[in-house]
């Protein structure tokens, strides 16, 4: 999955655009540290419907902090 990541960040690059990806999959913490390291800085990481909590969910700040934490390089 790495190596199609790269390839695909590549091709974004080359044309100026960003990658845009779904959390969908529930991504663990190293897919995510993956995804960081072949898009330094321009994904676009959308949180599905099916895993998002409610913005009042204490759990929500925890999520979008420890998501944060695997995306960044």
């Amino acid at each position: 999955m790495a190596e199609r990541l790269q390839e695909f960040a590549a091709i974004a690059r080359h044309y100026q655009c960003t990658l845009s990806i779904c959390s969908g999959a529930g991504h663990s913490a190293e897919t995510l540290e993956a995804i960081a390291r072949a898009t330094p800085g321009r994904v676009h990481y959308r949180l599905s419907p099916e895993l998002r909590l409610p913005p009042e969910a204490s759990d929500y700040s925890r999520y979008i902090v420890w998501l944060a934490e695997h995306l960044v390089v």
